[in-house]
């Protein structure tokens, strides 16, 4: 299981240095709140963009934007 896990997320850091142009891809495994493994992978310009209390909280509108784009490279390439 872990190892489909780091491929997946590997797949979905390649896809998303590909539509952001991120010098890098960083990968968290996080939730303390919840009961189950989740794990965020997210473009890195920046270390601060590590830090949690320093997240951006968009619009709904523009996070509905940027999904449609993980959408599209999704349906492009296909995570297996």
């Amino acid at each position: 299981l872990y190892l489909h896990l780091m491929r997946v997320a590997q797949q979905l850091a390649r896809l998303q240095r590909k539509i952001y142009m991120s010098p890098k891809v960083a990968m968290a495994a996080v939730g303390m709140s919840v009961d189950h493994t989740h794990i965020h992978v997210f473009p890195l310009y920046a270390e601060k963009d590590i830090d949690p209390d320093g997240a951006k909280h968009p619009p709904s509108e523009e996070i509905t934007v940027e999904a449609e784009k993980l959408r599209a490279a999704l349906l492009e390439h296909p995570i297996v």
